[in-house]
C-alpha cells in the first residue's frame, strides 16, 4: 500500500472470519482493507448469485450513480485486495444482540432501508457486465437450494422433515413462486441483514443516513428477493414489515413492485425454507464439532443456532398456516446432533471467558495484530473490542 501512496501507520483488526477486513491508518486517514474470501459462492448465502460485476467495479458503479449508498472506493488492486474509504457509524448488528435492542437504531433502519433497496434497483450496470444469473427469481433460488442440499447434505431429508421442511413443502413453495407476477429486473444486494447495514449519526446524535456494506453479491433479479431477505433476516413484526413493504413500494414505483403484496409472504417463506434447509445440517456440524472440542460450549452453540433457525422457519409456518415452532422446540430438535458419548475432554483453544479476558482489559486501544479465525470466542471478543473503539456511541 505504501507504494501506492497510502503509507501505513498501523493495521488494526476490524473483522475476522472467512473474509478478513482491517482498518489501516494511512496518509489520507483511516481506510478499510478487505481481503475477500472465496466462501460466498461455495458456502455462503444460499442465493450465491453469479456476480454481474467484480466487487471493486460494483463499488465504482454504485458510487457513481448513488453517492453515499455504500462505502467509497479509494483503491483496488484486484479481488484479493480492496481498499475503501472508512465510514464511521453504528453497525446495525451491534444494536440487536440478544435482548439489548436499540429501538432508535431499529426505527431508523426499518424506515430508511426500503429507500436504499429502491435506489439499488435503479442502478444501470455496463452492458458488457450483464449476464444471466442462475438465481434471479424466487423459483430459481429454491432450485439452487435443492442443488446445495443434494451436494452437501444428500442424506439430510429425514433430518429436515423434523423441522417441517419436507419435499412436499418445497414443491408447494416452488409451485407458488412460478406463478409470481413478472416484474422488471433490478440490481439486488442479495444479502441484506443487520451486519451489512451501517447507520450513521452526526455529533448531536441526529440520524443522517444508512449505508449498505458488502456488495460482493450484487446481481440482477426479481426485486422481491431483497425485500423477502430483509423481511426474514430483520425479524420485524407483521406490522413493521407491512410498513417496510409499503415504503419500499412508494420508493421503487408501481412497475417494479407490481404484485409484491401478494407474492411477498410466499417469497419470505421460500427464502426462509431455502436458508433453513442449509442452516440445519450446518448447525448439526457445528454442534458435533463443539461437543468434540469443548463440552461447555455446546449449549451456547445450540441456542445461537436455534435462534437463527427459528427466525427462518417463522415465515414458512405462517405461509403454510401452521403453528410456529418455538425456540425451545427447535433447540430440542438440534440437541439430537450431540454425540451420545460426551465424556471425552478435547483441547479447548480460545473458548473460555478466562482466555479472552486480556482483550477486554484493552478495549479502548487498537489491536495491532491479527488473530486466527479458527478461535470463535477469541474472534468475537476481538471484533467487539475493535468495533467499540472504532464506533463510539
Amino acid at each position: 500500500m505504501a507504494r501506492r501512496g497510502l503509507p501505513l501507520d498501523g493495521l488494526h483488526l476490524h473483522q475476522a472470519g472467512r473474509s478478513m477486513a482491517f482498518v489501516a491508518m494511512t496518509s489520507v486517514g483511516p481506510v478499510v482493507v478487505q481481503i475477500p474470501g472465496e466462501h460466498y459462492r461455495s458456502s455462503g448465502p444460499v442465493l450465491a448469485p453469479q456476480e454481474i460485476l467484480t466487487t471493486p467495479d460494483a463499488l465504482r458503479v454504485v458510487n457513481a450513480q448513488r453517492p453515499g449508498l455504500t462505502a467509497p472506493l479509494l483503491y483496488a488492486q484486484d479481488e484479493r485486495l480492496i481498499v475503501t474509504g472508512y465510514v464511521g457509524g453504528v453497525h446495525a448488528a451491534d444494536s440487536f444482540r440478544g435482548t439489548n435492542v436499540d429501538h432508535v437504531v431499529r426505527s431508523h433502519l426499518l424506515e430508511e432501508l426500503p429507500a436504499a433497496l429502491a435506489q439499488l434497483l435503479t442502478i444501470e450496470v455496463p452492458e458488457e457486465a450483464r449476464r444471466h444469473n442462475r438465481v434471479d427469481s424466487v423459483a430459481s433460488m429454491l432450485d439452487r437450494a435443492a442443488e446445495v442440499r443434494a451436494v452437501r447434505y444428500p442424506a439430510g431429508g429425514p433430518r429436515l422433515a423434523e423441522f417441517g421442511l419436507t419435499e412436499r413443502v418445497f414443491s408447494e413453495l416452488r409451485d407458488t413462486a412460478v406463478q409470481f407476477v413478472e416484474r422488471p429486473r433490478g440490481v439486488l444486494h442479495n444479502d441484506i441483514h443487520y451486519a451489512n447495514v451501517l447507520v450513521q449519526y452526526d455529533v448531536r446524535r441526529n440520524f443522517e443516513r444508512i449505508r449498505l456494506l458488502d456488495l460482493q453479491g450484487l446481481s440482477e433479479g426479481d426485486p422481491v428477493l431483497d425485500v423477502a431477505t430483509a423481511g426474514v433476516k430483520l425479524g420485524g413484526s407483521p406490522e413493521e414489515m407491512a410498513r417496510f413493504t409499503e415504503r419500499w413500494q412508494v420508493e421503487a414505483g408501481p412497475a417494479r413492485t407490481a404484485g409484491a403484496e401478494r407474492d411477498l409472504p410466499a417469497a419470505m417463506a421460500a427464502f426462509g425454507a431455502a436458508q433453513a434447509s442449509v442452516a440445519v445440517p450446518a448447525a448439526d456440524q457445528q454442534i458435533r464439532t463443539a461437543a468434540q472440542r469443548d463440552r461447555s460450549s455446546v449449549d451456547q452453540v445450540i441456542q445461537s443456532n436455534a435462534t437463527f433457525v427459528t427466525n427462518l422457519l417463522g415465515p414458512v409456518q405462517a405461509f403454510l398456516g401452521r403453528s410456529p415452532l418455538s425456540q425451545e422446540q427447535v433447540e430440542r430438535r438440534l440437541e439430537k446432533a450431540v454425540p451420545r458419548n460426551r465424556s471425552a475432554t478435547a483441547s479447548r483453544g480460545f473458548h473460555s471467558v478466562k482466555d479472552v479476558q486480556p482483550l477486554k482489559e484493552h478495549e479502548s486501544a487498537a489491536i495491532r495484530e491479527t488473530a486466527s479465525a479458527s478461535t470463535p470466542a477469541y474472534v468475537v471478543a476481538a471484533k467487539r473490542a475493535i468495533e467499540k473503539s472504532l464506533y463510539p456511541r
